[in-house]
């Protein structure tokens, strides 16, 4: 039987190797890493967010940018800090955007209804049509995605739907998302500047 002071050497020695392999950015060390924190880290996450499939976004993009940073750490407790501190970071930025976004939209509102009949221009209906418009424009596979999550299924749902990994699914979503508002951003500042 061992003693309790080779057990700690076992793990001191495994918590070196797996760091080691994090430092080199092995894919098994990353998965183990990613398997091991990617549920605290969402619902952390979701602390800020109230939505989980905002927070798996989040998290997924936190683990994109660790894997492509070239830090280097000492132990596992650093590396869970940097996850940690990186999912709060973005969750609050992620925050800021959407903010902003409502923000854009309750000024675009106001402007509409000043000095204007009230029939002048709905701007839900144009908004939605705008949205609609965006969406008719996506790539089969991400307008596919992107339907499905305005159904109000998760990505692990529409994972199943559709036989594929939710890795995908979020891949998918995300870039439907950017898609659409770089739609958006175009059409929204041109039809504003048509407008005045």
């Amino acid at each position: 039987m061992e003693s309790p002071a080779s057990q700690q050497q076992k793990v001191s020695l495994d918590d070196k190797e797996f760091v080691s392999g994090v430092n080199q950015r092995t894919p098994d060390s990353f998965r183990k890493l990613y398997s091991s924190l990617d549920k605290p880290l969402i619902r952390f996450s979701n602390k800020y967010l109230n939505c989980t499939p905002d927070a798996e976004d989040v998290v997924h993009d936190v683990f994109i940018q660790f894997w492509q940073s070239k830090y280097t750490f000492t132990d596992i407790k650093s590396i869970r800090s940097f996850l940690f501190t990186a999912t709060k970071n973005r969750s609050l930025n992620y925050l800021k955007r959407r903010r902003r976004v409502v923000n854009n939209i309750a000024f675009l509102e106001f402007e509409a209804a000043d000095d204007r009949p009230s029939n002048f221009f709905d701007l839900n209906y144009e908004i939605k049509a705008l949205f609609d418009t965006s969406l008719g424009q996506l790539p089969a596979e991400c307008k596919k995605i992107m339907n499905s999550f305005i159904e109000g299924l998760n990505s692990l749902e529409i994972a199943i739907r559709y036989k594929l990994a939710p890795s995908t699914v979020r891949a998918q979503k995300r870039r439907g998302i950017e898609l659409v508002r770089t739609f958006f951003n175009r059409r929204l500042s041109s039809q504003l500047f048509s407008r005045y």
